[in-house]
């Protein structure tokens, strides 16, 4: 077997994956993953409208719940020892940072609400590959918080990995 590469890690995904919008061929910034979204005049609020019918490889369904989890769980805790993104962060004065909220709507939308203006969140997000979801029902089976830090040690020495951050 040939591989273009010997270093893949989790950068390699994004040469793969879909993100929630992409840029459209005139440059703008375009639904992809996701149906559609509306953002309220303040920038504030930020609605989004995913696909209804997508799955994951393993046929379970696509929905607002890992978008959720993924912010939730995964980015605001930093599990895997990389920081919150910008684009989830508004700053007020040089010191004081503030996140979004998540607020799930239905199965297939939900909102990011920013306590204050974020004209560049879509932006930004498309800056770090668009990608703002995870398959809850895959993870809840790999995180501390879910099956217990020492399953969790136990699962990720299984897998090969040092520690469950790694």
């Amino acid at each position: 077997i040939q591989l273009a590469t010997e270093n893949a890690d989790e950068l390699t995904g994004c040469l793969v994956s879909e993100g929630l919008f992409a840029y459209s061929d005139t440059g703008t910034i375009a639904p992809n993953i996701a149906k559609n979204y509306t953002v309220n005049e303040d920038y504030t609020k930020y609605t989004i409208e995913l696909r209804t019918g997508m799955c994951w490889s393993d046929g379970v369904p696509f929905t607002a719940d890992d978008c959720i989890f993924f912010y939730e769980k995964m980015c605001v805790k930093e599990v895997f020892g990389e920081p919150l993104w910008d684009c989830f962060k508004v700053h007020e004065g040089q010191e004081k940072v503030q996140i979004a909220s998540f607020r799930k709507l239905d199965d297939y939308s939900f909102e990011v609400i920013f306590p204050e203006p974020k004209p560049d969140f879509l932006t930004q997000l498309l800056q770090q590959g668009g990608i703002c979801f995870a398959p809850e029902h895959y993870y809840v089976n790999l995180l501390p918080e879910y099956m217990g830090e020492d399953a969790a040690k136990a699962k990720a020495a299984d897998m090969g990995f040092a520690d469950t951050t790694e």
